[in-house]
């Protein structure tokens, strides 16, 4: 979880502050909007799908206002459109889906929410210091604790709004989080009751199956004694044919019976059929409500194992700051030690060589040297208060940093692909090793649905941007967003035109051509098409690439790896290329493998001051070909990890394998 112990304007400036080279045109204002948006993302409306547009209203903050109006041209929200309204007052106040409420009107909240009632409406407010008014609460440093914005669960349920337990976990109270784990709980309980009551239910349809099982072969020997006795009848009928009528109306009689009998156990043989397959549904139906349990868990876990992470590097920055501290006083103290005995030593020397002359003024030099001491003890008791407070603000500027830091952290990685989507389509890895907390490098992914040929198509990226840290962590955020608005929203499916309008968008993004922002992305892009009615075993496999200032590595099976070049030429950037980016198509097949990164890995040190290089990472890749695609990735860690030693991380390092 984050710290944040001052107050969300504080933040802001705190990350502005670090990333105010590259990001010139990112705003307060911007941050809040986009938080609003992405937050909203997470709540449910009560028939939601019959919503075909979000409205999004704005009280009495125009900034805010234009922020929103800016974003509904771009992005989507649940990916639906949204319009914006502006209110300049209460009066003004109209139904909307979602209303931002500036930091001026905190003392109206009470009069916004009965002019609402219980309509479902989502009231986004700013540092609001009552929270019986609230919904969705963005909260500064000194409001939060440790968490950068509030829910209150029991409005949004009188509102008849849903929300998502993920952002429970970071902006729920204890009373909501212990709801959940209550309710989980109770669902474990009962799944587990349900679970006793479907074996007990199958031990009897087992002794009902096996008394089944009895009857019918008592059937079966019923059956071939009444054939047998048909066998004696015919004998009979042979010799007496006396009898010829009375016998034959009598094998009829058997053979009705016989049919009869073989109805029925059909029958039986049906209601087996039918009872198998009941159990196996609730075999599957359990294992799915266990993995679901699992999953929860999973994501307890992962939350507790960040929050003891992120306690820990603030007690080495503690432990730190504090030897700093005793370093200098140690310095300070030895300072006026030396001075002050090379004073004396001086005054010593006088008193000896002039003794006779000054002998009647002793007492009152001892006295102004007394007081001249005094002085000076005023002076360190000033300046080490004076340090004290510089040692203060320092501390606080640290924490509102990492804070800010780890808070752009939690939105980095909700944009990323969800792995297990990927995972669940195709074998491969994804290793991602940010050299700070927040990336330059991001990885994307997403795919565009079966089309009416049976076509289905895939994207892959890995993005390279200017710089590491937060500033190249903005720059992803900008990326990954003109990605999914290119592809998912533009519908432009050709790779070498989404570079070039990514271009464009980004020199836009940052007025490039009328500042001297040189800031942009190396790119490795890929599409994916595969063709055939199997999803498991397609019929062709094509593959579609455009690189700005990226390769592409392919490992076709049992030949030598091969690189295909990108452009020299970047996305974004104050020098302008005028060459069009290119487009590389491939026929593959099944089994082939490919390899996206970024060039962190290849400008890497070694202890010796030597580079990985593409050579190295080329061999790495022939020499482990007949590995699985989860081999190579704990082998390429152990190969990095081998290389570097000590050597500290000089970029961000991405490397995506995928195999057809």
């Amino acid at each position: 979880m984050l710290i944040a112990k001052k107050t969300f304007i504080v933040l802001l400036v705190a990350l502005f502050s670090t990333a105010a080279v590259t990001a010139q045109m990112i705003t307060e204002e911007w941050l809040k909007s986009e938080y609003t948006i992405l937050l909203a993302g997470y709540i449910s409306w009560p028939e939601e799908e019959k919503i075909d547009t979000f409205h999004v209203g704005v009280l009495d903050s125009e900034a805010i206002y234009t922020q929103m109006s800016l974003k509904s041209e771009l992005q989507t929200l649940k990916e639906k459109p949204f319009r914006v309204t502006y209110f300049k007052s209460l009066k003004d106040l109209q139904p909307v889906n979602i209303l931002y409420v500036d930091e001026k009107k905190n003392n109206s909240l009470k009069k916004i929410f009965n002019r609402f009632g219980e309509q479902a409406v989502l009231i986004v407010t700013d540092s609001a210091r009552n929270d019986d008014f609230t919904m969705l609460n963005l909260l500064g440093m000194s409001l939060g604790g440790d968490k950068p914005f509030q829910l209150n669960k029991t409005n949004t349920d009188n509102a008849g709004l849903t929300v998502s337990p993920k952002i429970l976990f970071v902006g729920g109270n204890e009373n909501d989080l212990r709801d959940i784990y209550r309710e989980l709980e109770n669902e474990g309980n009962k799944m587990r009751a349900d679970l006793d009551i479907l074996n007990r239910e199958l031990e009897q349809k087992q002794k009902e199956l096996a008394e089944s099982e009895r009857k019918l072969e008592v059937r079966v020997e019923e059956i071939n004694r009444l054939v047998y006795e048909i066998e004696l009848q015919t004998r009979e009928l042979t010799t007496l044919s006396d009898s010829i009528n009375l016998k034959q109306m009598n094998l009829v009689d058997k053979i009705r019976l016989l049919g009869y009998q073989e109805d029925r156990i059909k029958g039986r043989e049906a209601e087996i059929s039918a009872l198998n397959s009941v159990i196996a549904e609730k075999e599957q139906e359990i294992a799915e409500r266990s993995q679901v349990i699992g999953k929860q868990l999973d994501d307890i876990v992962l939350q507790t194992a960040m929050m003891k992470e992120q306690q820990q590097i603030l007690d080495s920055q503690k432990i730190q700051i504090k030897r700093q501290l005793m370093v200098l006083w140690f310095f300070l103290i030895l300072s006026v030690l030396i001075l002050g005995l090379g004073f004396m030593s001086f005054r010593a020397y006088q008193i000896k060589k002039r003794a006779n002359r000054i002998l009647q003024e002793k007492n009152r030099i001892i006295q102004e040297q007394k007081s001249n001491i005094l002085n000076q003890k005023e002076e360190i008791q000033a300046q080490r208060d004076k340090l004290q407070e510089v040692n203060i603000r320092i501390e606080r500027q640290n924490e509102n940093i990492t804070a800010g830091i780890y808070y752009a952290l939690t939105i980095q990685q909700a944009m990323l692909p969800d792995l297990d989507e990927m995972g669940s389509l195709f074998d491969g890895f994804i290793i991602y090793m940010p050299k700070d907390i927040v990336s330059g490098d991001f990885y994307w992914f997403t795919q565009t649905g079966r089309k009416k040929t049976g076509e289905r198509v895939f994207y892959f990226a890995v993005v390279d941007c200017t710089g590491h840290g937060v500033p190249g962590g903005f720059l992803s955020m900008i990326g990954s967003r003109m990605l999914y608005a290119i592809v998912k929203e533009h519908k432009i499916d050709q790779t070498h035109e989404i570079l070039e309008l990514m271009d464009q968008r980004i020199r836009q993004a940052l007025n490039q051509h009328k500042t001297d922002n040189d800031d942009g992305m190396d790119i490795c892009l890929c599409k994916i098409t595969l063709q055939g009615s199997d999803e498991n075993d397609p019929d062709d496999v094509y593959l579609s690439f455009s690189g700005a200032r990226r390769p592409l590595f392919l490992m076709r099976q049992g030949k030598e790896l091969e690189v295909i070049r990108g452009d020299r030429r970047t996305i974004g950037g104050k020098h302008f290329n005028p060459n069009p980016f290119s487009k590389n198509e491939l026929a593959l097949k099944k089994g082939d493998r490919i390899y996206l990164t970024s060039d962190g890995l290849m400008d890497q040190n070694s202890p010796e001051r030597e580079k990985f290089g593409t050579r190295r990472f080329i061999a790495f890749l022939n020499g482990h070909a007949s590995l699985s695609m989860e081999a190579q990735k704990t082998k390429m860690e152990e190969e990095m990890i081998g290389f570097m030693k000590f050597e500290k991380q000089r970029d961000d390092i991405t490397i995506m394998g995928i195999k057809l």
